[in-house]
């Protein structure tokens, strides 16, 4: 799991080098409303997903998996400002 958030930190970060260069540096709120909105589509993942009954409390899956799915977005807006140069 902690791969997936490094590998959605790494494209976030990919993406928002091209955006600024794209945009220069003007519109990077837009890209922070993207990066909100894509978490929050994501949570349809793990909760459409159906554990089958025999795994010991199917249940508590999609609560304990639908935090998971915010953490590439809340790394991304406690370390993009200690990365910044300007």
């Amino acid at each position: 799991m902690v791969s997936l958030n490094l590998m959605v930190c790494l494209l976030f970060s990919i993406a928002y080098y091209f955006f600024t260069k794209i945009t220069k540096n003007k519109r990077v709120i837009l890209f922070h409303l993207l990066i909100s909105m894509l978490s929050f589509a994501a949570i349809i993942i793990p909760i459409s997903i159906s554990l089958p009954l025999s795994v010991e409390s199917p249940e508590l899956f999609p609560g304990l998996a639908v935090p998971i799915v915010f953490f590439p977005a809340l790394a991304w807006y406690t370390f993009k400002p200690l990365f910044t140069l300007e």
